[in-house]
C-alpha cells in the first residue's frame, strides 16, 4: 500500500512538472514563431538602409550589417529554446506516463494478485 501512495505523490509531482515545462514550451514556441513570422520582413527593412546600385549587392551588406547580425543571433536564441523546451517537456509527459503506468500496473497487481 506504502509503495502505491509514493507512487501517486510521485505522479502528482510529475504532473506538476509537466504542466510547468508545458507552459514553459508554448511560451517560447509563441517567441519563436513571431520571429519566424517577422523574419523576412525584417530583413527587407534592414535590406532598404542599405547603399548600393543592385539588388544583390544591399542584401550582402544587409548580411553583414549589426542590426541583421543581432537580429539573427536572437533568432536563433528563440529557435534553440524552444527546441530545448520542446525536449523538456516530451521528458517530463514521459516520465509522467512512465510512473502513471507503473501505478496503473501495481493496482492491477494488488487486485487481481497477477
Amino acid at each position: 500500500m506504502e509503495h502505491s501512495a509514493d507512487l501517486e505523490k510521485q505522479l502528482s509531482e510529475l504532473a506538476q512538472q509537466a504542466n510547468k515545462y508545458e507552459r514553459i514550451h508554448a511560451e517560447a514556441e509563441s517567441i519563436f514563431r513571431d520571429l519566424e513570422s517577422l523574419k523576412h520582413d525584417f530583413f527587407a527593412s534592414v535590406v532598404d538602409k542599405q547603399a548600393g546600385k543592385s539588388t544583390a549587392e544591399k542584401e550582402r551588406k544587409a548580411r553583414l550589417s549589426e542590426d541583421w547580425k543581432v537580429w539573427m543571433c536572437d533568432f536563433r536564441n528563440a529557435q534553440s529554446n524552444f527546441i530545448r523546451s520542446r525536449a523538456d517537456r516530451n521528458c517530463a509527459v514521459r516520465n509522467w506516463e512512465t510512473c502513471r503506468s507503473e501505478l496503473s500496473s501495481s493496482k492491477v497487481y494488488r487486485t487481481t494478485g497477477l
